[in-house]
């Protein structure tokens, strides 16, 4: 808006004139102009440009936690939420590439999901969103997603033959010494 902010006041020459500007002002540019005039209607003006500038980074409020899974999975994805007075673009990269995904557009609040490729080898993937606001401002998170190795198949069949060996040793045993005790 535009209007008399303050004043007329009289004013005293050499006199400094302090104008305290309002606390809370939004992002923004602001023109404050100043005219002094004297008792014979003769005047100056002066322009001063202030501009309030978003400095805070967006703040990420959601961000899925470092998870393992099993190879050959499928549908597994990523999720971040931001917020920020002024969000722009972001990006997300894989460690050791270059961005995989963006820049695209956030919305304030609103979630964002990446789909992981199916069928990734066994190992650790570091992925990175970057939240960038209008003033360049940015906030990052990192997700480590660990593809672990299958667990090995237990295998019953040498446990089962050692088993079937001693038990047969064992009845053996047992059997000679039935049959001695029943000689006796």
């Amino acid at each position: 808006g535009s209007g008399v902010v303050f004043g007329p006041t009289p004013w005293v020459n050499g006199t400094e004139i302090t104008y305290i500007v309002p606390v809370g002002l939004a992002v923004g540019e602001y023109n404050y102009k100043v005219n002094f005039t004297d008792v014979y209607d003769n005047f100056v003006t002066d322009t001063v440009i202030m501009t309030v500038k978003d400095i805070a980074d967006p703040i990420i409020t959601n961000s899925t936690s470092d998870f393992t899974i099993n190879p050959g999975y499928t549908r597994i994805n990523i999720s971040w939420t931001a917020i920020d007075q002024t969000p722009n673009t972001y990006t997300i990269t894989l460690q050791g590439t270059d961005i995989i995904f963006g820049p695209s557009t956030w919305s304030n609040g609103t979630p964002i999901t990446y789909n992981i490729p199916d069928g990734l080898a066994v190992g650790e993937y570091n992925y990175t969103v970057r939240f960038t606001d209008d003033y360049n401002n940015y906030a990052t998170d990192t997700v480590i997603m660990t593809v672990k190795e299958d667990d090995p198949a237990i295998s019953f069949g040498n446990y089962y033959l050692t088993f079937l060996i001693i038990g047969i040793i064992l009845s053996a045993i047992i059997q000679k010494q039935r049959n001695k005790s029943s000689f006796e």
